[in-house]
């Protein structure tokens, strides 16, 4: 809990830190052992591990982080527009398909009663063409045998390609999607009131028509799609294409409700195989850092930052356990603040950022996103999915992907037995 004076303090370093980069005051603290990783404090209980993740690890999850998850799971635009396309088909293909904007008293709605967040499960397998106990290839070495950089995301597929049944993203129009999130705006609506269901009918977005099929597969690309219906004088639109720049973030596993900040204890859905794997290993890796013994990433929180965008001071405190929280930069660099004297950070692609013990409650804030670096744009350089490189560079954009346990007990998601505690510092 800071004082008045140190929130002062801490706001204005906020502001100074756009205007100018200060001076990185992570203090390295060694190696972690058995590997050649170097880790970092910047307050007792908020550690950095340079280069955590090799380059194709990175390279896979910004292709998954632009091309999959938000059509996946739930975003701040699945709760603002009534979405049936993938976002990045839409982008690729340069779509002005209309897609309609949901009336500010439907999107709490939309988030208290939509189905789980994980549109597009596949029978227990994470959602993602995983197997369902999580097989994967990872440990995979970058510049000789000993590195220990968390690395693979084998999945079986590679990732932003084509395989017959889906699009270039890895996630294609499949009519049984559309229908499913058709239901889940007809459920949102039915349970908004009599106003919701009355004033915004099926005349307030597009049909499911030939006509309105996915860009890829209904005409050709680019090619404006009809609409069979007027909206509703209030409800507004806006073209296909232009919906990715506005993504900001999206939830995986217990659904974070932006207006109550709570967890949904009813939305819960197993994060992709992939995910619940790599934050697994990540935590047994650094446990020579925090002190616990495992954890379950029971919520992963995405969030994308172009170069001109930051994210205010908050403190992460909707959970109900102390386990550390572990946090991915992909992409530019970012200055990252933190505690109540304010010390900065930047962080680079790659890096693993712990908060864990007191400090997993302090105020910290993203006040400032940097261009990307040259490491980073050589990372970029091995994407193989089209667009994806292009897309960050001219964005300058930082991805950050967040695990964190949210229960204390094995409700959701963890297996009997896990270690919740064995905790040095914690609180």
């Amino acid at each position: 809990m800071m004082t008045p004076e140190q929130l002062t303090a801490y706001k204005a370093r906020e502001r100074a830190c756009r205007k100018e980069v200060p001076e990185c005051e992570l203090q390295p603290c060694g190696v972690l052992e058995g590997t050649h990783l170097s880790w970092f404090l910047l307050v007792p209980g908020i550690a950095v591990v340079r280069g955590a993740l090799d380059a194709e690890t990175q390279r896979q999850l910004i292709t998954r982080a632009l091309t999959r998850y938000p059509y996946e799971y739930v975003s701040n635009l699945s709760k603002d527009y009534r979405l049936v396309h993938n976002l990045w088909d839409l982008h690729v293909s340069k779509s002005e398909e209309r897609v309609w904007q949901r009336p500010q008293h439907q999107r709490e709605t939309f988030l208290r009663h939509a189905p789980p967040c994980h549109l597009h499960g596949d029978g227990g397998t994470g959602g993602d063409g995983e197997s369902a106990d999580g097989t994967s290839t990872h440990a995979c070495c970058r510049g000789g045998t000993d590195h220990h950089s968390v690395a693979g995301l084998d999945d079986g597929r590679a990732v932003g390609s084509s395989d017959g049944a889906e699009q270039v993203a890895g996630c294609g129009s499949r009519s049984s999607d559309a229908a499913a999130l058709a239901s889940r705006d007809a459920e949102a609506q039915g349970r908004g009131g009599p106003h919701d269901a009355a004033a915004h009918a099926d005349n307030t977005r597009p049909s499911h028509s030939p006509d309105n099929q996915h860009p890829h597969t209904a005409r050709t690309a680019g090619a404006p799609a009809k609409t069979t219906a007027a909206a509703t004088p209030k409800t507004k639109c806006v073209a296909g294409h232009k919906l990715l720049p506005k993504l900001r973030s999206l939830n995986m596993g217990y659904r974070f409700n932006w207006f109550s900040r709570t967890y949904d204890e009813e939305d819960f859905a197993p994060l992709p195989a992939h995910l619940d794997t790599l934050f697994r290993q990540l935590c047994a890796l650094t446990r020579p850092i925090h002190g616990y013994g495992t954890m379950r990433p029971e919520a992963v929180v995405a969030n994308y930052y172009k170069h001109n965008d930051r994210m205010m001071g908050h403190v992460d405190d909707s959970e109900e356990c102390d386990t550390p929280l572990l946090s991915l930069s992909l992409g530019a660099d970012c200055l990252f603040l933190c505690g109540p004297e304010a010390k900065c950070a930047r962080l680079t692609t790659g890096d693993l950022l712990i908060m864990y013990g007191p400090a997993r409650r302090y105020r910290h804030s993203v006040p400032r996103i940097l261009p990307l670096s040259q490491p980073a744009n050589s990372m970029l350089d091995g994407i193989e999915a089209a667009g994806v490189a292009d897309y960050i560079r001219a964005a300058g954009m930082r991805i950050n992907i967040n695990a964190r346990q949210v229960k204390l007990d094995t409700r959701q998601g963890g297996e009997d037995g896990d270690e919740v505690g064995e905790e040095e510092e914690a609180g």
